[in-house]
């Protein structure tokens, strides 16, 4: 099960899935129907800029 997702682009940038989360329903909003298969590249970096939180990582090459 994924916990969480990193970028590769910079700046590094980060999402944790709140559903793992022992009390997650906290962290969330109700869940919105979404299709990302006709998205292009550009349109998923944008996406992800725009939501997901700067990310340092440390200890990984």
């Amino acid at each position: 099960m994924y916990v969480a997702a990193v970028t590769h682009e910079e700046p590094k940038r980060a999402t944790v899935i709140a559903n793992v989360l022992g009390d997650g329903k906290r962290f969330s909003k109700p869940p919105i129907p979404v299709t990302y298969d006709t998205e292009r590249r550009e349109d998923r970096v944008a996406r992800r800029r725009s939501g997901w939180t700067p990310a340092k990582i440390v200890g990984v090459d």
